[in-house]
């Protein structure tokens, strides 16, 4: 644990020391030595040690010269002096120095042990001393940003409460001014997929250095707080000091944080408008949450300055787009595809005061649509809509959801190209399926007849390629089907079970059940109200 440097010009003495002592049971566990103080002073800037037993007498540079020179670089140095000298002058400066011991010539070595484990004792007390001075020093800190983080979600507050507000603000040592400058910025931080805890915090110290550095120069109060994925920073500037607080300075100093941001997540900043008294903060945090859900129809850099702008209209969700998309794929129109998702891209995109977690919701629908055309097995059809919607909610711009989409949907088509080409018995059965789920008559035997091969050798087959059997296929693709038609109100569990190929809506509500592990009414009510 500590270090020990042994300088003495006598080679004897320095081996004595070494060979007669056990420094293990004072937990030193590395050992220099040196012959003359200026050699001493070299090793100890490399070696730095925790303890120094010095000679005072000795060639170039004597013991308490060497001292004092130690004491420059390694204040926290512990000494320990030997001498054959008594002179009232060495006791002087060994005084000075806080040295530890004066051994004299000839050495006892029971006093040079007692003097190493005061030394190790002195050490002990000092970095205990040290540490929890470190701790009150990182707990007064740590109370000062909790008292902003608090200041700040008050200040954003409906119903403000200025009394606990003041009395918050004169803890830190801030002025509210009557009249000032007070600004609300709104930080949302995305990234791929849930981070664990230590990822969070991770991400979180990133972001509070680079706001830290950034603010340092801005003569003005900086308080900021997290809500979920959002940072939520209020600005507070005196009357005189308005002008940092201008809508070029803020422009300025948050496009710096958003460049800095992107080298670990997607940010979008949202600057809202500028108040004059504490009381009216929440309208700024209100222009703010405008501003930024605004930024999701916005192409580009996601970053702006609040504007008041009139509210558009906002989109009507019709359910009949999820059958169009459904027919399209189900057609095999790629084309179509493609176009469809543009169009309704445009349609979205006049309308800004749409929420965006609705838009989202429209784009998670179609994706799911997608997916189950890719004939995602029931095992893996939860897990897949976790992962689908993971990466849709941590989109930041309906520009991106629309490629997603796209580039989703192109996958699809080039998968059944690619398996096509392979001209598969399995795929083949699978193709036949998807075209006549709906028809109740559908079996393995007019399956079989089409494809021109016998019963067992095509139950062999698909079994061997899909680790299914074809009823299994069957049964799973059609409660897929009516999971799509559910969505659509105007129906009933009769016309459903009919359209996916089942005559009896008992018989079809037992299979949904099996499969789904819900009736078909409580799907409805619990995946799609």
């Amino acid at each position: 644990m500590f270090k020990l440097l042994i300088v003495d010009d006598e080679f004897i003495t320095r081996k004595g020391i070494i060979g007669q002592i056990d420094f293990k049971v004072f937990d030193i566990e590395a050992i220099e030595e040196a012959d003359d103080g200026f050699k001493a002073l070299e090793v100890a800037k490399q070696f730095r040690p925790d303890i120094v037993i010095s000679d005072i007498k000795m060639p170039r540079m004597d013991g308490m010269t060497f001292a004092f020179e130690l004491k420059k670089h390694l204040p926290s140095c512990r000494i320990i002096f030997m001498s054959a000298y008594t002179e009232l002058e060495y006791y002087r400066n060994a005084i000075k120095l806080n040295a530890i011991s004066y051994i004299e010539k000839p050495i006892d070595l029971d006093e040079m042990k007692t003097a190493i484990k005061n030394a190790v004792d002195d050490l002990m007390q000092y970095l205990e001393f040290k540490n929890m001075s470190s701790k009150m020093n990182q707990l007064v800190l740590d109370n000062r940003d909790v008292l902003k983080s608090q200041l700040s979600a008050l200040i954003v507050s409906n119903k403000v409460n200025l009394a606990e507000l003041n009395e918050k603000a004169e803890a830190l040592g801030y002025e509210l001014y009557t009249l000032g400058s007070y600004v609300t910025v709104i930080i949302t931080q995305y990234t791929k997929g849930h981070l664990d805890p230590y990822e969070q915090d991770t991400s979180k110290n990133k972001a509070n250095h680079i706001l830290k550095n950034h603010f340092q120069p801005i003569n003005c109060y900086k308080v900021w707080h997290y809500k979920g994925n959002m940072i939520i920073i209020n600005l507070i500037a005196s009357k005189n000091d308005q002008i940092i607080l201008s809508a070029n300075r803020l422009k300025g100093l948050f496009e710096g944080i958003y460049d800095d941001l992107q080298e670990f997540c997607k940010p979008s900043i949202a600057i809202g408008k500028v108040v004059s008294r504490a009381g009216e903060v929440y309208q700024s945090y209100l222009s703010a949450a405008i501003t930024l859900e605004r930024l999701f129809y916005k192409e580009g850099k996601l970053f702006a300055v609040y504007e008041h702008q009139h509210l558009s209209s906002s989109y009507k969700f019709k359910a009949e787009i999820l059958g169009d998309f459904n027919k399209l794929l189900e057609n095999a129109e790629i084309t179509e595809c493609i176009l469809f998702v543009k169009q309704l891209t445009q349609n979205i995109q006049v309308s800004t005061d749409s929420t965006k977690n609705m838009i989202k919701d429209i784009y998670f629908q179609l994706a799911q649509i997608v997916d189950n055309f890719m004939d995602i097995s029931l095992d893996n059809i939860n897990q897949q809509e976790h992962l689908t919607w993971d990466y849709i909610a941590s989109m930041v711009s309906l520009k991106e959801l629309e490629q997603y989409l796209i580039d989703k949907t192109r996958n699809y088509f080039e998968t059944l190209k690619e398996q096509s080409e392979m001209n598969s018995i399995a795929l083949r059965v699978k193709q036949y399926v998807q075209l006549h789920y709906d028809d109740m008559t559908l079996s393995i035997d007019c399956i079989a007849q089409e494809m021109g091969v016998s019963n067992p050798y095509l139950c062999a087959v698909f079994k061997k390629e899909t680790d299914q059997t074809i009823n299994k296929y069957i049964t799973i693709y059609r409660v897929e089907k009516s999971k799509v038609l559910l969505k659509d109100f105007s129906l009933r569990i009769e016309d459903i079970a009919s359209k996916v190929g089942y005559g009896d809506s008992d018989y079809f509500s037992k299979v949904f059940k099996k499969n789904a592990l819900c009736t078909p009414t409580e799907y409805r009510k619990k995946y799609v109200v």
